[in-house]
């Protein structure tokens, strides 16, 4: 358990080293996206380090980094998001960014961040916000980021698949994003 909690502190404090910088770069209006990408990039990479991490890869050749992409899977773990970025993000890929739940863009310092690197809120608990949050995800795409979403809509509590929401299949029909063939990352520690 002490190993667990310390290796928390430091995956947190991993955040926020990107955190702080990402909202003093904004409020001087001196972010670019490429900070952002290499931030992330950087801090995937960490954390994936941090938790001695082996990550296998199969198909990310079919990937073109000039093309943008909707990217579906499950989500089973805290650790998802880093290893996503760390496999599909710069300097492997694309420039990627995800939709998020609402209440993670309130936490201090992690959701101001969140929201000026090009992150996506998404209120769960209304349909109309969440389809305004959808639009906003396609003209990311349309400006060539790649977007991830979990089509579940959650973080699954037991390792099974809970039913798909709509969301990302609404946002896969409306957008022109490119078509790959299924890449298949595991992550042991």
């Amino acid at each position: 358990m002490a190993g667990s909690f310390g290796l928390s502190i430091t995956n947190m404090a991993e955040t926020l080293r990107i955190s702080v910088p990402t909202v003093l770069d904004a409020a001087r209006g001196r972010l670019t996206m490429q900070a952002c990408d290499d931030r992330l990039s950087a801090w995937a990479a960490r954390v994936v380090d941090h938790l001695g991490m082996t990550v296998e890869v199969e198909g990310r050749e079919h990937f073109s980094p000039k093309a943008t992409y909707l990217v579906m899977s499950n989500h089973q773990s805290h650790y998802d998001v880093p290893v996503l970025f760390h496999v599909l993000g710069p300097p492997n890929g694309m420039p990627l960014r995800m939709i998020a739940k609402i209440e993670l863009f309130s936490i201090p310092f992690f959701g101001p961040a969140m929201r000026e690197a090009g992150f996506v809120a998404i209120d769960r608990n209304s349909r109309k916000k969440a389809m305004a949050s959808l639009e906003e995800a396609k003209r990311r795409m349309q400006e060539g980021t790649s977007v991830w979403i979990a089509p579940e809509g959650t973080r699954s509590p037991t390792g099974e698949l809970l039913p798909f929401k709509k969301g990302g299949f609404y946002l896969a029909s409306r957008s022109r994003a490119g078509r790959a063939n299924p890449t298949k990352a595991r992550a042991s520690a």
